[in-house]
């Protein structure tokens, strides 16, 4: 039989539906109920964990029909809500367990605050108390400790901390200097631990300071345009502080603006211009504020006066000057006398004898008018001009004007100085002018002067007058002469000129010949002519001389206009010969006719000579005699030359004993050759004051036909022998040499010369290397083609310049600037060098890297590794390396060399270098 537990159900209800806050004592009932039944159930065990999960006490009292009071002890806990476990259990009843809360609230808080003084002044320190209490009983609120502010106070966005004085009294001082007057709302704001947060407001106002104003006016009396400057001073009441900070105004009916505050004079000032106000007394007035002192007026008093002027002429050009009849510029300045400072729109006059009129105001103070001086007489007369303006002092000054005649000149139409030849006539065109007004002058008197001759000039119109003389007036010449012209006219200046003629010798000419060649001692006589070109005449009684080194001479007339020099006129017989000609020069003048002149030039030279000869034989024998006839002959006179010299050359023998002279200008001359030869004879005769001439002759001297005989047997003999020795000596040096060598020093020699070889017709190191390559390879059955072996045993690449420089600098670390220095010496190499350099570099570079690599690793390694990379190769590793060298394709004659001079470096040397030209791989 199964019993079933009777079902039950379990409940937790607080006594009081009011709030419990901190220290209360919390009571609540417990239920314990029969379900079925719905009665409660006595005599159960109840119990809760507060004891054991809560720091206070709770106790648990049955009161019969099922229910339980539970009394809670809350003193010491936080305000916060607070859960446990309450467990009802009984025999042949289903236990039951229920989860219990309860909320605990803060402690209600009020906040009265106080402040001194009540009604403070901007400057003061305002000291503020709140007094904090329990709002269910008024106790006064005492912190904690534990919380950081627990009361603060905040006004105009600043925050201040409120000390604990006791007994839940807070304090804090706040000085008004950090805002400015007005009203306020100061929140007072406390926040304590299981306390309300509690944030009340309050007003208060700061007070402006109380201030007073003084002003002032520089000056006090003024003009219209003046500028005036005002000075303020704004200061405390109380203790007559200097108030920096305002705003200092200023206002009068010509206008408002502001004053400036100015340091260094500790006031405020400003200025302003008047301008446009009535004459008389203004009040201004002046007006300070501030957002922390009190604002304040002051009114003050400026008087506004008429202002000075005075009138000056333009420049002080107070004298003036006009042409008659016509008009002058009048300039005058009205100025302010009080500012300074020009006057505009003033009304200006002037008047003068018989004229009256105004001036225009042309800006800046200036007035300016054209005056007619057509009713002024000739001299001086007096211009008055007077100013005037309201709210201005009228004023006037005065002018001279000076009336002079009418400027005038003379304009030469033409040319000023004309040129006639004698006998013609030169006419004159002059022009009377008007300079001022710019037009010619009719109906005036108009006269000329030249020496002694005088005159009237002919008016042609439009103020131009004709002047015609004829230049037999005056001499002939080159130098001019003088014409004076006078103008004269009523109201216009005098007006004097001159212009110039030259009368121009009547043009001639000289006909003769210039130059002149005779032989030495012939006689010499020359005619001239001197002729009238312009009338085609030639000219007697005209005086003809002649100039030359040996003085002057007159010439002979031979009448008709001819006239004669020579040996008679210059009283000589004889000229001697020299290389430069005599110069002579013929001058020829007459009255008013031109002088003219010719140079002669005469030269007197040797007589001219030829020289005839009978052919001589053109083959003769060694030391046979032969002879040659020569004739001297005179080519200007047509006759032989007796008693000349003679002079031969040409190695020959002169037999003289067998030359002979037949005294009628022929000549036979003996000559032996001392030996085989050709021989060049050169005969010259000669005598003075005849050229020498001269002749040459070629001569064969020959072997007698005996003798030639055996000179020949002994040649053909010589002949044979140098043939055999010429022969022996080419089989030794050429023949007997191999002809590979052969090639290679005929190269040799063409380089030696600078010239390019051209290639032999060998085979080439690849066709060699496969023949034997091949030849080595047939019993293995392999056979080689011609590609297979490589074109050089140097592989030879062009080098980048730009790629080697980016090498270089990331093996170096060179920088920017370093580059681009090297880059500049580059440039200063050729082309094909740069690129040579850079590699040499880096291999010496890498070189040396390597060097320190191999010496580091030492240094780190033992000292029997130090040892190994330092010491040199053994004759196995030698003979090892030069074997490795030629399978590399270096020639053996290389590799030996290579060899030795690895004997001087160090195993770590030899593979740095190796590596560098991608030597051997172990």
């Amino acid at each position: 039989m199964v019993v079933n537990p009777v079902s039950t159900s379990l409940n937790f209800e607080l006594l009081l539906t009011e709030t419990y806050y901190l220290g209360d004592t919390v009571v609540g009932n417990i239920t314990f109920t029969d379900i079925l039944y719905g009665r409660g159930i006595d005599g159960a065990i109840v119990t809760s964990d507060w004891n054991s999960s809560h720091s206070t006490d709770a106790f648990i009292t049955a009161l019969g029909n099922g229910v339980y009071r539970m009394s809670i002890n809350t003193t010491g806990l936080d305000a916060k809500v607070y859960s446990f476990i309450v467990n009802a259990s009984k025999y042949l009843h289903l236990n039951r367990s229920i989860t219990a809360d309860i909320l605990l609230a803060a402690i209600p808080v009020e906040i009265e605050l106080v402040f001194t003084p009540t009604n403070p002044e901007w400057g003061e320190d305002v000291e503020l108390s709140a007094n904090v209490t329990d709002a269910r009983n008024g106790g006064p609120i005492i912190p904690t400790g534990l919380d950081p502010e627990p009361v603060n106070l905040t006004i105009a966005g600043a925050t201040y901390v409120m000390v604990h004085l006791g007994g839940g009294i807070y304090n804090v001082t706040v000085p008004t200097t950090g805002f400015v007057a007005g009203e306020y709302t100061i929140s007072v704001r406390c926040s304590l631990l299981n306390h309300e947060s509690r944030q009340r407001d309050f007003q208060i106002r700061i007070y402006k300071v109380a201030a007073k104003l003084s002003a002032s006016l520089d000056p006090q009396v003024a003009v219209n345009g003046q500028m005036i400057t005002v000075e303020a001073e704004y200061r405390i009441l109380s203790d007559d502080t200097v108030i920096s900070i305002g705003n200092v105004t200023y206002s009068w009916v010509g206008g408002t603006g502001n004053l400036t505050w100015v340091p260094p004079q500790q006031k405020y000032i400003g200025q302003f211009m008047v301008d446009n106000a009535d004459v008389g007394n203004h009040q201004i007035l002046i007006q300070a504020s501030s957002s922390i002192y009190k604002s304040v007026t002051t009114p003050i008093t400026i008087d506004v006066t008429e202002i000075g002027t005075s009138l000056s002429p333009y420049l002080g050009m107070s004298v003036l000057s006009a042409v008659s009849g016509d008009t002058t510029n009048v300039t005058v300045y009205l100025n302010n006398t009080a500012l300074d400072l020009p006057v505009t729109g003033g009304i200006v006059s002037y008047s003068m004898p018989g004229a009256t009129g105004f001036l225009s105001d042309i800006g800046g103070g200036y007035y300016s008018g054209d005056v007619p001086t057509g009713s002024l007489v000739i001299g001086e007369s007096i211009l008055t001009v007077s100013a005037a303006k309201a709210g201005f002092t009228p004023s006037s000054t005065e002018f001279t004007i000076t009336i002079v005649r009418i400027p005038t000149t003379i304009q030469i139409v033409g040319e000023a100085l004309e040129r006639a030849i004698y006998g013609e006539n030169v006419t004159f065109t002059l022009r009377f002018q008007d300079i001022h007004n710019g037009v010619g002058i009719a109906n005036a008197t108009a006269t000329y002067v030249m020496e002694l001759t005088g005159g009237t000039l002919l008016e042609i119109g439009g103020g131009e007058y004709s002047l015609t003389v004829n230049t037999t007036w005056v001499a002939a010449g080159m130098l001019p002469h003088d014409i004076s012209v006078t103008f004269q006219k009523t109201l216009y200046d005098y007006a004097y000129g001159v212009v110039k003629i030259v009368s121009l010798p009547i043009p001639t000419e000289v006909t003769g010949p210039t130059e002149l060649e005779l032989p030495v001692g012939d006689p010499f006589s020359q005619s001239f002519q001197f002729n009238d070109t312009l009338h085609n005449m030639l000219l007697d009684n005209a005086s003809a001389t002649a100039f030359w080194e040996f003085g002057t001479a007159p010439l002979t007339p031979l009448g008709g206009g001819v006239y004669r020099f020579g040996f008679a006129e210059a009283n000589m017989t004889r000229l001697e010969i020299r290389d430069n000609p005599y110069r002579i020069r013929i001058q020829f003048s007459k009255a008013n006719y031109s002088v003219e002149e010719i140079t002669f030039l005469l030269t007197i030279r040797e007589i001219r000579t030829e020289l005839q000869i009978t052919s001589p034989p053109s083959a003769t024998y060694v030391r046979e005699v032969f002879y040659v006839g020569v004739t001297f002959w005179d080519l200007d006179h047509n006759t032989a030359i007796a008693g000349a010299f003679n002079s031969t050359t040409g190695g020959l023998d002169y037999i003289l004993e067998s030359a002979q002279d037949y005294g009628d200008g022929t000549y036979l001359f003996a000559f032996s050759p001392p030996q085989v030869d050709s021989y060049r004879l050169v005969i010259t005769m000669g005598k003075q004051d005849y050229a020498d001439d001269s002749e040459t002759l070629i001569i064969h001297a020959e072997f007698a036909p005996e003798t030639q005989t055996l000179i020949r047997g002994f040649m053909w003999g010589g002949i044979v022998l140098i043939f055999i020795a010429g022969f022996a000596a080419a089989y030794v040096r050429i023949w007997s040499v191999p002809k590979l060598l052969r090639i290679l020093r005929r190269m040799v020699a063409l380089l030696r010369r600078g010239q390019v070889p051209r290639p032999a017709d060998v085979r080439d190191r690849r066709t060699f290397l496969l023949e034997t390559m091949n030849e080595d390879l047939v019993p293995v059955g392999i056979k080689k083609t011609y590609d297979d072996v490589a074109p050089s045993t140097v592989e030879v690449e062009a080098l980048d310049v730009e790629r080697l420089l980016d090498e270089l600098q990331s093996v170096i670390g060179l920088t920017e600037e370093d580059v681009a220095v090297l880059q500049k010496d580059l440039d200063r190499m050729r082309p094909s060098e740069r690129a040579g350099f850079i590699g040499e570099v880096l291999k010496q570079e890498r070189a040396r890297r390597a060097r320190e690599l191999a010496e580091a690793e030492l240094e780190a390694e033992a000292p029997e590794v130090v040892t190994e990379a330092e010491r040199k190769l053994t004759e196995e590793e030698l003979e090892h390396l030069r074997e490795e060298l030629i399978k590399m394709g270096i020639e053996p004659s290389e590799a030996d060399l290579m060899v030795e001079q690895a004997r001087t470096l160090t195993k770590a040397e030899i593979d740095a270098l190796l590596d560098q030209i991608g030597g051997l791989k172990e």
